[in-house]
């Protein structure tokens, strides 16, 4: 149901969010190999593991800029320039590329209490969202995250106790 709301969706960001081991990641990850395939309306997919809490976001951002420009930008450029900066040099970089970014274990650019992304991942977002690109970003962390009505919210439960047994059935176990 999910994997058909991802394909499905118009949003430009779209937030998966849930506890540990609940698959966001996997659910990312297969929403990704599909959008591999030569049918995929993506010509330009990006993923970025965010797991390392030392890395900001801009930095992320700058590693992806540096890659598409293929070195003629480089993360010493960009050093000295302002997070929105760096997200206007990306939307320009990407402009008229059907592009797909998946930023995966978002966690510690959450702001818990306001439930949004902290920062420049914020201020990517806001740019993403107010943009012409022809792009889409996957979030995957555990935090609730909302940026209703422009985003789509995905929160991942596991699955109830009628699900778990038939589950248990199947697999011949007690």
């Amino acid at each position: 149901q999910e994997l058909h709301m991802l394909r499905n969706s118009d949003a430009k960001v779209i937030l998966i969010t849930g506890l540990g081991g609940q698959g966001k990641s996997t659910l990312a990850a297969k929403y990704y190999t599909e959008c591999q395939s030569t049918l995929s309306q993506f010509s330009l997919l990006v993923w970025r593991d965010c797991k390392e809490e030392s890395e900001r976001f801009e930095t992320q951002l700058a590693a992806v800029i540096e890659k598409l420009s293929e070195g003629k930008i480089t993360g010493e450029d960009l050093a000295q320039q302002s997070v929105e900066s760096i997200v206007e040099i990306l939307l320009n970089q990407i402009e008229g590329t059907d592009t797909l970014f998946v930023f995966d274990n978002v966690d510690h650019y959450v702001d818990i209490d306001k439930r949004r992304m902290l920062g420049s991942a914020d201020i990517f977002i806001a740019g993403l969202l107010k943009s012409s690109a022809k792009a889409k970003a996957v979030f995957t962390c555990r935090p609730s995250v909302e940026y209703a009505p422009a985003a789509l919210s995905i929160r991942l439960e596991g699955i109830g106790v009628e699900a778990a047994s038939t589950l248990f059935n199947a697999r011949n176990a007690s």
